[in-house]
């Protein structure tokens, strides 16, 4: 630390305040803007501000809530992103001795409300960037005194600036030091605050100062992460501007931007959490020989072009045949290596080549998905690319670029899946006219269940060049072509002998007679996959020669395939993760639910949507308003994706003899009641 913080003696032998003794009362940016008032104390998207500024908006807001009636011990409620105006009513909070609650941006008005309320805050500032939630979140504070909004207008609160106008400042006279009480996350039930009656020092505070060693006149902090959090509050913002070190402010966390404003600013110290290194994953594999890096710098590894360099680019003398491993998406758990010890040809490449017809001479492919999928990986790059076909790589999807990349480059072949279908089908007659599709002749869908109206509009649009498939990383293999599928909607294909051996087992293992619906199973090739080093979840996936994915089906007379759901309970809905039972548990605190089963049905655009099926308490009756106020009541406590988009009543839920719910037939039920 430079000496001009240390204690000093003035001209006439009065002992000035040393750095320690400044926080003792809150005062330690006082210091540091005394000594070096134009130093840079904070960056935020809005510019540079100096510790001189910081020092004085401190200082004024703590004089303008004491004209308002605060006094020390109140609490202050803070709902603001990272911003220059978070730093001044934290400064303010410290030297004023109030109490400071910052509170979570993402959650819902309730919840805001219930903490500020709980916290018995007395003033309550605002980003104005959230102004419905806190509009309403104040109606449940009565105890307010003060409303200040932030960086913009909300109605019924007081300006930031005007609040602070016609305020001196100078430095306070009267300082005390105040704290903050943070609130859990509430996962176990509301939100706690986290009170200490006394100032307390944290106990990693030593070794972080210790081995910190900051500098004030060189050193620069990075805030990477929300400061209504208690780490980047603390270690990132409170700690070095305490010590008279600047801070730069992320307003979201974004990696590339993270390294331009460390070297911009000259980043000296951070705090980040396991998900913001992104490259340091290739710590946890000792293994690795080769790090590359593509198209742009990473710390610790070679670049794409600098590892070619100087290497022959003439064929191989020795070439030998590799193979790949794909990870499933991990819905049950980790995600497990899917892997054959040996060259196996997939069930589906048969009737792929023979309907794709690739022509080198003319055909291009689309590659619409991300290449870490099998399906994009396998269908739409590795096999045209070794029938002698180009590909279009599309970064992202866009149902409009995609058009017109099909119109630029004469595309031919493609694979989608339903998702795109409905994004595509979503665009106006206008813009679906605009394009030139005439060189389209095959397109593959799979991944997920296509909805039968939507598959049955992209074949009236395209023609009969859609063929779909069932099969995952493990395998499968059925097929079937546009003009089959009208006779059969909604089959994914006949069991084909020739390809491979499938049943429908029931519970117990024994094959289901014909239209019984069952577990679909999979007979194992002669290289079968296995779970890499796992093999306690190989042999779950397997049942003697067989091996299911989790679908249950049903066979007709004809042998066609119908999916009927998945086996396990888990919702993905555009592809995020939903777990029914903390649906059901939010809808079992509201009186009207004597029992709930959450469950995920199809939906055109999102692949399954959230239902929630409810037996009612004795007495009430059903209505169109409760089911509305029930799905109100579920976006009173959960994020939005996670509520039913619909509410259906039941009398009577399935359930066990030992009294469990049986969601698996709650679905079932609502599937053929809508069919």
């Amino acid at each position: 630390m430079a000496n001009e913080l240390d204690a000093k003696v003035d001209a006439e032998g009065r002992t000035l305040l040393s750095l320690s003794g400044a926080a003792l009362t809150g005062m330690g940016l006082a210091l540091h803007a005394k000594a070096s008032p134009d130093r840079m104390a904070i960056v935020d998207a809005t510019g540079s501000h100096s510790f001189g500024q910081l020092n004085a908006r401190a200082n004024q807001i703590v004089r303008a809530l004491r004209a308002q009636g605060l006094s020390a011990g109140d609490g202050v409620a803070l709902f603001c992103s990272n911003r220059v105006e978070f730093v001044e009513v934290y400064a303010a909070t410290l030297r004023g001795g109030f109490r400071l609650t910052p509170i979570n941006w993402h959650l819902t008005a309730k919840e805001v409300g219930y903490i500020i309320d709980n916290c018995e805050a007395k003033a309550f500032f605002v980003d104005a960037d959230f102004a419905a939630v806190a509009h309403d979140a104040a109606k449940q504070a009565p105890g307010l005194i003060a409303k200040v909004a932030i960086g913009g207008n909300v109605p019924g609160f007081d300006g930031h600036d005007a609040l602070c106008e016609g305020q001196s400042s100078s430095d306070l006279e009267d300082p005390a030091l105040g704290n903050s009480m943070l609130y859990t996350s509430g996962t176990t039930g509301r939100p706690k605050g986290v009170y200490r009656r006394g100032a307390t020092q944290s106990s990693i505070s030593v070794p972080i100062v210790a081995t910190a060693g900051f500098d004030p006149a060189t050193d620069v902090t990075l805030v990477t992460g929300p400061l209504y959090h208690a780490a980047p509050l603390a270690i990132n913002l409170a700690l070095p501007l305490m010590m008279g070190v600047g801070c730069v402010l992320m307003e979201t966390w974004d990696a590339k931007q993270a390294l331009a404003l460390i070297e911009t600013h000259s980043v000296s110290h951070s705090h980040l959490v396991p998900t913001m290194f992104h490259h340091d994953a290739a710590k946890q594999a000792p293994g690795l020989i080769a790090k590359v890096a593509i198209g742009g710098n990473v710390p610790g590894f070679d670049g794409h072009d600098a590892l070619c360099e100087g290497q022959s680019s003439s064929d191989l003398e020795d070439p030998a045949l590799g193979n790949s491993m794909l990870y499933t998406s991990g819905t049950t758990g980790r995600p497990k290596g899917v892997y054959r010890r040996g060259a196996t040809q997939s069930s589906i490449s048969v009737p792929i080549v023979a309907t794709a017809g690739f022509d080198p001479a003319t055909d291009v492919t689309l590659v619409t998905g991300p290449l870490y999928h099998a399906a994009p990986l396998a269908i739409n790059l590795a096999l045209p690319l070794m029938m002698g076909v180009g590909c279009v790589l599309m970064e992202t999807w866009d149902a409009k670029q995609a058009l017109a990349l099909i119109e630029t480059h004469s595309v031919s072949h493609s694979h989608l899946v339903p998702t795109m279908f409905h994004r595509l089908l979503s665009l106006d007659e206008a813009t679906r006219a605009k394009y030139d599709l005439s060189s389209l002749r095959w397109i593959v869908h799979g991944a997920a269940p296509c909805p039968n109206h939507v598959k049955a509009a992209m074949i009236e649009w395209w023609g009969p060049i859609l063929y779909e498939y069932y099969a995952a990383t493990e395998g499968g293999g059925f097929w079937i072509d546009s003009r089959e599928w009208l006779k059969k909607p909604g089959s994914v294909g006949r069991a084909d002998s020739s390809r491979f051996t499938m049943q429908i087992q029931d519970e117990s293992g024994e094959e289901v007679p014909g239209g019984d619906i069952g577990t679909v199973y999979f007979k194992a090739p002669e290289h079968r996959f296995e779970y890499f080093k796992a093999p306690e979840k190989t042999a779950s996936a397997y049942r003697g020669d067989y091996y299911t994915m989790g679908d249950l089906g049903r066979l007709d007379d004809e042998g066609y395939l119908f999916l009927t759901g998945r086996s396990a309970e888990l919702i993905i809905s555009g592809g995020v993760n939903i777990y029914p039972a903390e649906v059901d548990a939010v809808l079992l605190q509201h009186p009207a639910v004597g029992d709930a089963a959450t469950v995920g049905v199809p939906n055109d655009e999102w692949g399954e949507e959230v239902r929630a099926v409810v037996e009612l308490s004795a007495g009430i009756e059903v209505s169109a308003a409760l089911k509305a106020e029930l799905i109100a009541f579920c976006r009173e406590h959960l994020a939005g994706y996670k509520c039913p988009r619909a509410v259906e009543f039941v009398t009577d839920l399935p359930r066990l003899d030992s009294g469990k719910i049986q969601r698996a037939k709650v679905r079932d039920r609502y599937l053929l009641s809508e069919s």
